[in-house]
């Protein structure tokens, strides 16, 4: 009887740390700063402005060299 009294208490214990460690997490987890979605959307649409440019920059040079490898064909 004092073997599954011990369990118990160990189980209980346990129990206790396991659901204390959950509370804390999620403590913090509401306290944590929030990321502000203005800021982060302003960034992905400089990002994706940048990459869009950079793809038409690619997109005129390759035009440029095909017109040129075309004139030179036409001399």
């Amino acid at each position: 009887m004092k073997e599954l009294m011990a369990f118990l208490v160990v189980l209980a214990v346990l129990g206790g740390l396991y659901y204390g460690y959950i509370f804390v997490v999620g403590k913090t987890m509401k306290s944590a700063p929030k990321a502000d979605l203005t800021e982060n959307t302003a960034l992905w649409q400089t990002e994706s402005q940048k990459t869009a440019d950079l793809k038409q920059q690619q997109r005129d040079l390759m035009q440029q060299r095909q017109d040129q490898m075309r004139d030179r064909g036409h001399r």
